[in-house]
């Protein structure tokens, strides 16, 4: 029984030894909180409504986008009829 005691107290002192040595040297340093910032909703100014598209403004647009690109939009619109 006594042999038992004699272990565990000796366990703990080296369980304290190692405590002491290993510890850190110095604590570290806390972090600082970040100061809490508001957001201030900034007055939107409001914008008119865009006027509806007409069909001509339309086939006016993909005419320039077709003279630009021509390959490119003839890739779009095959893609476009298989998805349908």
């Amino acid at each position: 029984m006594t042999f038992i005691l004699f272990m565990i107290v000796l366990a703990l002192f080296v369980i304290l030894v190692f405590w002491l040595v290993f510890r850190p040297g110095s604590p570290q340093p806390a972090k600082k909180p970040k100061p809490s910032t508001k957001k201030v909703q900034k007055a939107i100014a409001s914008k008119p409504a865009p006027l509806p598209v007409t069909g001509e403004q339309l086939r006016n647009n993909a005419m320039k986008l077709l003279k630009k690109n021509p390959e490119v939009v003839s890739k779009v619109v095959k893609q476009w009829l298989r998805g349908v």
